[in-house]
């Protein structure tokens, strides 16, 4: 999902081992503002399309200029993917400047 200031792009859901797995990907800033502050949003659906978990990510940049790009991670702490996780929506979050 993409939102008035910033695009996401490459988003990829890694199994990894042991407590948690994680989703990365790019946040690209699309406006011709700079943005002083970004994150990320995940939701986890189940295979009931009901949501599983709410999870806050991490943007690499702390002021994207326009233009820019930065990585995203979202850490899914304590989450077994395997058992609840079906699929996944990302948010963007921002704070114009």
């Amino acid at each position: 999902m993409n939102s008035k200031y910033f695009t996401i792009e490459g988003l990829r859901f890694r199994n990894t081992s042991g407590f948690s797995d994680t989703i990365t990907g790019t946040i690209v800033n699309t406006p011709p503002d700079q943005i002083p502050l970004a994150h990320v949003y995940a939701i986890l659906y189940d295979k009931d399309n009901k949501v599983s978990s709410t999870e806050l990510g991490s943007v690499d940049a702390s002021q994207l200029k326009p233009g820019d790009n930065s990585a995203l991670k979202i850490d899914l702490i304590g989450i077994r993917s395997s058992d609840t996780v079906d699929h996944y929506m990302v948010i963007p979050g921002e704070k114009p400047l």
